[in-house]
């Protein structure tokens, strides 16, 4: 039985579409004060008795809010609105490496997206050797304690080893997350990375005890190690319904973790938001990268280009320009250069050479196993295989689960994933799901039953 990776590395957003998100969400609550002034006008003759100004707008208990107070908290809100909406938050960006999630936790056990990892070898991949060893992990574990300890104060004395000793067993678990690199023939990896195939891009703290319990250390005890976390210049978030402390690549994590002979995810570039993107913006366009992840206090976003963007931040960014005007964005706080900067990433139609090459070599096997099809069905060839390599990217490589005699249990697995990704809630939707998983795994198997029958 796989045992699940419950501490697994928090999926996030893309910059585009919080963006997108937070623009429509300001348009939205000014609307309320629109609504509030055209009414008060239109019945500005009437006693104030007998106004009905309100926007349609009820409390929970089927009352109407109390105008006056309610739109000072809109107009709060709008202000706040204008404030988050301008691209000036501080952050880094490192390069959105394109391999597999994998963490290894301070105690040795080793985990990929979804489950723990038992062998030796994980996406092909010899980990001996690959992957840092539990001594760096704890070192880095070490290292972090040590800031938390001497973080305001100056310690000189004899205690001061035992005391952060003793320090070190009170923090939670640590897992060590980063990208394995599976694949070096992508984006030249292989000229670039020759001799890593680990590059770390943050750490989680777990808040349960034992493996054997379901004691977890008090959520209000991690939230002050959270605090003290961001005190002391990391860039900490703690998950509401877990209490999983996730501490994101900043300047600070990076000089921990290359301390104890870790690599981390290439550094590209800092400032602010809106400054690193236009600097970024022609890195992203060319064929070199995958894309960029946006670190900084409570932030995390990625940025792709739209062919490898699978969250359709494109049609929200075009939907706000093609729905409202330019005055209507400005008067929000849009700012129009910075969405038009995503707007043209997110349109852009360029792909990797590799990507476009290895297209041409099986477009003809995909037009005939393809071809007896009567309808294209809900969803595209190329949306189903975008799904599916983001999908087995989050398990081992096929070949090995048929080693294990996994067939099914990994063919339910990428159902799963690809209705997630495609948010599949029709039943024809699923059905072509199913169908072309099917048709994968069991291409697959027939290729993996063959290599054996020939040895």
């Amino acid at each position: 039985m796989n045992e699940k990776n419950r501490v697994s590395w928090p999926s996030f957003g893309h910059v585009g579409v919080w963006y997108a998100e937070c623009t429509n969400q300001a348009i939205d609550v000014l609307s309320i004060p629109v609504i509030f002034i055209q009414r008060w006008w239109r019945q500005r003759s009437l006693p104030c008795n007998q106004q009905r100004i309100n926007p349609i707008i009820l409390k929970k208990d089927g009352t109407q809010r109390a105008h006056i107070k309610y739109l000072s908290h809109v107009m709060e809100r709008v202000v706040f609105n204008r404030k988050s909406l301008h691209p000036n938050r501080e952050v880094e960006a490192y390069e959105k490496l394109d391999g597999t999630n994998l963490g290894v936790r301070c105690d040795g056990a080793i985990y990929g997206r979804r489950y723990r990892i038992h062998s030796d070898t994980y996406q092909r991949v010899r980990l001996s050797g690959a992957v840092p060893t539990v001594v760096q992990v704890i070192a880095i574990k070490h290292e972090i304690s040590n800031l938390l300890f001497t973080y305001g104060n100056e310690r000189t004395d004899t205690s001061y080893k035992t005391e952060n000793e003793a320090q070190i067993l009170l923090l939670p678990k640590l897992v060590l997350y980063g990208e394995l690199m599976c694949d070096l023939r992508k984006f030249s990896y292989n000229a670039r990375f020759k001799d890593c195939n680990f590059f770390c891009f943050g750490v989680v703290f777990d808040p349960l005890l034992s493996e054997d319990s379901d004691t977890v250390i008090p959520f209000e005890d991690m939230a002050g190690l959270c605090q003290r976390l961001n005190n002391c210049g990391l860039n900490a978030e703690i998950a509401p319904e877990s209490g999983r402390i996730r501490v994101v690549l900043s300047e600070e994590l990076h000089s921990i973790v290359r301390l104890a002979g870790v690599q981390c995810a290439p550094t590209l570039d800092k400032g602010p938001l809106r400054e690193v993107c236009i600097r970024l913006k022609q890195t992203l366009l060319s064929d070199g990268m995958e894309g960029v992840v946006l670190t900084g206090k409570q932030c995390l976003f990625k940025w792709k280009t739209s062919f490898e963007d699978e969250s359709k931040g494109h049609s929200m960014l075009s939907g706000i320009l093609t729905k409202y005007s330019e005055e209507t964005l400005e008067f929000v706080g849009v700012d129009i250069s910075f969405l038009k900067l995503l707007m043209d990433v997110a349109t852009s139609r360029s792909k990797p050479r590799a990507i476009r090459k290895e297209e041409k070599m099986t477009q003809r096997l995909q037009q005939k196993q393809y071809a007896s099809a009567k309808s294209p069905g809900p969803y595209t060839i190329s949306d189903l295989e975008k799904a599916m390599n983001s999908a087995t990217s989050k398990y081992d490589a096929l070949d090995a689960c048929f080693d294990r005699g996994e067939r099914d249990v990994i063919r339910h697995d990428l159902k799963k994933e690809i209705v997630n990704d495609l948010n599949a809630v029709q039943e024809e939707e699923r059905k072509c799901i199913d169908s072309f998983v099917n048709k994968f795994v069991g291409a697959a198997f027939g290729k993996w039953k063959k290599s054996h029958l020939d040895q």
